[in-house]
């Protein structure tokens, strides 16, 4: 995810026209409950838009239940977000369904450019049976280790900025927060950053 970061900063993508973070992962229908999807998955989704993208302007919210037991928690969300300058990122989170298809969106980021495009997908490298979700990939175990050697080795040892601030997790707040009024709403919602 760094590596495509720094070729969009580099330019060698053209302009950024849309991003995609796609997760199909089915958990336990027996953990739903209202909100949680949006607490636990989406904010994910928003961190790595705004490590990419920056700051939407506005989102839509759109999400449904076809798996949870508890049917007031949504299962499955979409949150559209739209940029000043045209870009669109699509932010699409569900609990309901595994994707095993040839070439799986289990974990799935892809970014569009006039000139280029990358992905960071995972489910590259598998081992075991899962006794939970994503227990079985290796992308989600090395995510871990990325991290903490970044954090050591680059802001420790070189006082080189963090990937994301606290400013960051203020802005993924405050665009779950509209998109959750989205939800509630059923309209587009300017996101309002003050």
């Amino acid at each position: 995810m760094r590596r495509l970061r720094a070729h969009i900063e580099d330019g060698r993508l053209g302009n950024v026209v849309n991003f995609w973070a796609i997760y199909n992962k089915r958990h336990d229908a027996s953990i739903g409950e209202p909100d949680l999807t949006m607490r636990e998955l989406m904010v994910h989704h928003a961190y790595c838009m705004l490590f990419f993208l920056g700051r939407p302007s506005h989102v839509y919210a759109t999400g449904t239940n076809v798996h949870f037991d508890d049917k007031r928690a949504h299962d499955q969300l979409m949150i559209t977000a739209e940029y000043a300058d045209g870009k669109i990122a699509n932010l699409w989170g569900s609990f309901s369904a595994d994707d095993r298809s040839r070439e799986p969106w289990s974990c799935y980021f892809k970014v569009l450019g006039t000139e280029g495009s990358g992905v960071v997908p995972w489910d590259v490298t598998k081992f075991g049976q899962a006794s939970i979700p994503f227990w079985d990939d290796a992308t989600y175990w090395d995510s871990f280790l990325q991290v903490e050697q970044y954090f050591l080795n680059e802001c420790l040892a070189k006082a080189s900025p963090p990937l994301s601030t606290l400013a960051d997790a203020y802005d993924a707040a405050v665009i779950l927060d509209a998109a959750r009024r989205s939800l509630v709403e059923n309209r587009r919602i300017e996101i309002d950053y003050t």
